[in-house]
């Protein structure tokens, strides 16, 4: 395989990220291509200007960190929610405080709404730590691509405001990195834009020197009205254009690095909910032995390892008050379940690196009577590598515990599979791969380079199921003031600042 473009690949991932921060596809590259734009007016150099295209770029794919966190302590749409305060973040404190009144408590019983509301008020660091688990998510991918110290500065401080009233650190002015202001910029013109120059204008007009840095508002407004994008911005060519936006040398990913980034792909989309932290690497090595099993070729098995590690992609798209909620779904909640597998077809055949693989992955809830989704494809149009994600994925899933049951034994899983083959769901001969490779996986721990203490990766791998300091006390039976020490222990190890980055350090050193 012939090397590929880094800014290609992660452009797919985002448009994950902006489904999971409920705006509408190709946000993250309207404000990439508005930040270029910027970043070239004000004259920065090649290496800055790389900056500011993947911080643009990677801005939004933080969205799975807190999503979780959001949805539990605010009982709220997380997506629904992120799409109204992404706007009221370059607002007064009156519309963030309306925002917020909108969201919080919908999702629980309307008795306990204001309960609910007076929490969140109260709980300011709560909120600094959601901002901050949103920006190491990203943080952590750019380092994952092997992007510089620039870009994952940045990607901490988009967030910030220009007045010090931003988050996660409350930086303000000349003390937020260039890149991140030419960043917030894009993004609020992106959020603004009504594809009309002079509504632009007194927009951002009325937040520059509040959000936003003054002098970036009339830098980035005087080329607007030189040369308006809209008509870029609007037309089926904005991909070309935004990745014709990356200064030269455009960096590239060589082949054997290609299944690195689908394992960060993997952990994007896994740490969206406890549940599923670890999935998408458990189910790749369930399908991976089955496909050798079953005689597949080292290429064609290749391809189902990747299609396994990238299959939930589009689980971004699902709020966390589905995937957590521990009763039946409604029939809406549902058709947005349904929708996961569409999404995650839709990001990946973007992706030049990952196309090959996008039907496979977009397959995985398919079944061969039909009965499946998204697309109810029946089994003359799924081939083996199709059948052997779905195999694998369904006992990976069963092995799992979910908000609504716990998690089967082997055995029982086992019998589900041989229970859907016999009534022609999935494909038998794969059916008997899975359930013979099964003891092959998951894959074997290994120890990160500064090890943790036992106790550090049990206290770590309770993190990844969603335990409290609370929870975590009583689990091992130690004071919250020492859960609290243990996790700063594993903050340093890991070079963490949050759960979520923890998580997602813990998963790329094979730890969980």
């Amino acid at each position: 395989m012939a090397e590929k473009r880094l800014a290609a690949i992660l452009a797919g991932l985002s448009l994950a990220g902006d489904l999971g921060h409920g705006r509408a596809l190709e946000h993250s590259l309207r404000v990439t291509y508005l930040a270029c734009r910027l970043a070239d007016a004000l004259g920065l150099d090649a290496a800055a200007r790389r900056d500011a295209f993947y911080v643009a770029l990677l801005q939004a794919v933080g969205c799975v960190g807190n999503a979780h966190q959001i949805a539990e302590s605010n009982r709220m749409d997380d997506i629904a929610f992120k799409r109204d305060i992404a706007v009221a973040n370059f607002l007064g404190p009156g519309q963030q405080l309306a925002a917020v009144a909108r969201h919080v408590g919908k999702a629980g019983p309307a008795v306990l709404r204001p309960i609910v509301f007076g929490r969140a008020l109260a709980d300011m660091n709560g909120r600094h730590e959601h901002t901050l688990a949103h920006c190491e998510v990203g943080a952590l991918i750019a380092q994952r691509a092997a992007l510089g110290a620039g870009t994952v500065s940045g990607l901490f401080s988009t967030f910030e405001r220009w007045d010090g009233r931003g988050s996660p650190a409350a930086v303000r002015g000349l003390d937020i990195p260039l890149v991140a202001r030419v960043a917030a910029v894009a993004i609020a013109a992106d959020l603004f834009v009504a594809a009309n120059t002079t509504v632009l204008r007194s927009r951002l007009t009325e937040i520059a020197g509040a959000a936003l840095d003054p002098d970036l508002v009339v830098t980035f407004l005087e080329l607007v009205e030189r040369r308006p994008p809209w008509t870029v911005l609007g037309s089926p060519e904005l991909w070309d254009e935004v990745l014709a936006q990356e200064p030269s040398p455009q960096l590239t990913v060589v082949a054997e690095r290609i299944d690195d980034l689908a394992l960060a792909f993997a952990d994007f989309a896994d740490v969206k909910a406890p549940w599923f932290v670890g999935h998408s690497r458990n189910v790749a090595e369930r399908a991976d032995l089955a496909a050798r099993a079953l005689g597949l070729g080292a290429l064609d098995a290749s391809l189902v390892r990747r299609a396994a590690l990238l299959h939930d992609v589009g689980r971004a798209s699902v709020p966390n008050t589905i995937l957590d909620k521990p009763r039946s779904l409604t029939p809406g909640e549902r058709e947005r379940v349904r929708l996961h597998p569409y999404y995650t077809e839709r990001v990946l055949e973007r992706a030049p690196a990952f196309a090959e693989c996008a039907q496979i992955a977009g397959a995985h809830h398919e079944r061969l009577d039909g009965s499946g989704y998204h697309r109810g494809a029946k089994a003359n149009a799924l081939p083996i590598a199709a059948r052997i994600l779905a195999a694998a994925d369904t006992f990976q899933a069963l092995s799992e515990a979910r908000p609504y049951r716990g998690p089967m034994t082997p055995e029982q899983a086992a019998a589900v599979l041989r229970h859907d083959a016999a009534e022609g769901r999935l494909d038998g001969d794969v059916v008997a791969a899975v359930i013979s490779t099964a003891s092959g996986a998951p894959p074997r721990r290994v120890r990160a380079s500064m090890a943790l203490t036992d106790r550090e990766l049990e206290v770590v791998r309770l993190v990844a199921r969603g335990d409290s300091n609370k929870e975590l006390a009583r689990q091992l039976e130690i004071s919250e003031n020492t859960a609290r020490h243990h996790l700063e222990s594993i903050y340093a190890k890991l070079d963490a600042r949050t759960r979520t980055g923890a998580v997602m350090q813990a998963l790329s050193r094979g730890l969980l």
